[in-house]
């Protein structure tokens, strides 16, 4: 009886280790994407998670283009539109795995101000998910609102005052959305708020592309984590520096991977040890923490 009261003990802790195993598909654009540039990394830092991920992304695009895609590949088996290995169509790249999770991302910028135009296509996407991943909880990630000199905002000349007010309506509309379609939303726009508005600003430098030289880039914002500038071959093969003033840099997708390590693993953040390089550990906390309190207050709101 002693034996079997051991052996029994024995099994409970082995499985009490076991590691957390997470499967998730996204589905969605470069706002997705930019989730998954330092998520693996911050899985693994948390001995007992693990993480599968693929993605079913389509940079610029909302739930429209990935419509197309169905009814491209479904016309002509051939077209892939996720063109990663041999190339799949989203009814392959659903039931690739198992999913645990599929998250979508409505398209970014409509979110902000005309989400009527962007539902007819997440609601069929809803069902395609539904239909060929029906075990997969579908989520909703949150974008987050750009830089000033973003042509929605201009300094008050766009649709929007500043970013806090674009990031105000977009909160409203995603709030809308998780309501209408009894989806979780993940807060990604409140966690950048957090980490952008917690510490005084700085003077915001003015970057003047005409002056830059291939391959110089000017340093990211220092007060909304976007990059700025990119550079791009126009139709003559010659390099042109463009404006990015909606992705988020380094700072920003951390903070975007350690709130997705909260809600896809339901761990908290604390639990990351993970640090990229060129970032200090204080950052590093510092952005775990606007993670951390998103997922805490979004949910608490609600």
């Amino acid at each position: 009886m002693k034996k079997l009261y051991f052996l029994v003990v024995f099994w409970a802790l082995c499985f009490s280790l076991e590691a957390k195993e997470v499967r998730l598909l996204t589905l969605g654009s470069s706002f997705t994407d930019s989730g998954m540039y330092q998520f693996p990394q911050v899985v693994a830092s948390v001995p007992d998670c693990k993480l599968i991920q693929n993605r079913a992304c389509i940079g610029g695009s909302g739930m429209e283009n990935h419509c197309k895609g169905i009814d491209q590949s479904d016309a002509d088996p051939a077209f892939k539109p996720y063109p990663y290995a041999a190339g799949y169509t989203l009814r392959e790249m659903l039931t690739l795995e198992k999913w645990d999770f599929v998250l979508l991302q409505p398209h970014f910028s409509r979110m902000s101000y005309d989400v009527e135009t962007e539902l007819p296509y997440l609601e069929r996407i809803l069902d395609y998910v539904k239909t060929y991943a029906p075990q997969a909880e579908i989520l909703l990630q949150m974008s987050w609102s750009f830089h000033p000199t973003h042509p929605l905002i201009q300094e008050g000349k766009g649709k929007f005052a500043d970013p806090d007010a674009m990031y105000a309506s977009i909160a409203r509309n995603y709030e809308r959305l998780g309501k209408k379609y009894n989806l979780r939303v993940i807060p990604t726009g409140l966690a950048i708020q957090y980490a952008r508005n917690r510490r005084a600003k700085v003077e915001e430098p003015v970057v003047d592309r005409a002056l830059l030289k291939y391959p110089e880039r000017p340093a990211a914002s220092p007060n909304y984590f976007t990059p700025m500038v990119y550079w791009r071959p126009d139709a003559n093969g010659v390099q042109r520096p463009l404006q990015d003033c909606v992705h988020l840099d380094l700072r920003g997708q951390y903070t975007q991977a350690c709130l997705w390590f909260a809600v896809f693993f339901n761990r908290p953040v604390s639990e990351v040890t993970y640090v990229p390089a060129g970032m200090t550990s204080e950052d590093a906390a510092y952005y775990r923490k606007a993670a951390q309190d998103a997922w805490n207050d979004y949910n608490n709101i609600k």
